[in-house]
């Protein structure tokens, strides 16, 4: 146990013990690698298959348990996803929204899992009017036709003066239309 190798050797044998089918065997794993793991993405990933099992097991309330309980930021969105499962299967939709919701602010942008959680929360009836990686095109096009802009300006501005010698500006609002020479 006081190697990180033990916690990683809990997660493959859990690994073997679920896939022949010996849930208990596999829980004892994962329990064992959330108390004993010295990385926190070995507890995270144990806590997380443990919560899965929990849940298909409809222990929802331990498995809301795990979910919340502290564990490395990097699978924040995971557990918010998971949690949004879990309180779906509870029957309670606004709580799983909030959390899928909270889930698609954690996840990976360009990820394949955050597509998935995004098809959850719309299937709970709450449309995604524009998504994130949508905002982002919006943002680039803005930037892009704000530069377009400024380089046209500066066309203009240069074009005036090869055609008529001088440089002419736009008049104020209040004022007739000035030309002056260079």
């Amino acid at each position: 146990a006081s190697t990180p190798y033990a916690g990683r050797a809990a997660l493959f044998v859990a690994k073997a013990n679920y896939a022949a089918g010996d849930v208990k065997s596999t829980k004892a794993q994962l329990e064992w690698a959330i108390d004993n793991a010295k990385e926190t993405s070995v507890h995270a990933i144990a806590s997380l298959q443990l919560a899965n099992i929990l849940a298909d097991e409809k222990n929802y309330d331990a498995a809301l348990k795990l979910l919340e309980a502290k564990h490395d930021a990097g699978f924040d969105g995971l557990f918010l996803d998971l949690k949004g499962d879990v309180l779906v299967a509870q029957g309670k939709k606004e709580e799983a929204k909030t959390a899928y919701e909270n889930a698609l602010l954690k996840l990976d942008a360009d990820g394949k899992y955050r597509y998935l959680t995004q098809q959850k929360l719309e299937a709970l009836g709450l449309k995604l009017h524009i998504s994130f990686r949508f905002k982002q095109y919006l943002v680039l096009i803005c930037m892009l036709m704000l530069t377009a802009c400024a380089a046209f300006n500066d066309i203009k501005t240069d074009l005036t003066e090869r055609v008529f010698g001088r440089e002419v500006t736009d008049p104020p609002e209040d004022r007739e239309f000035i030309v002056t020479g260079k």
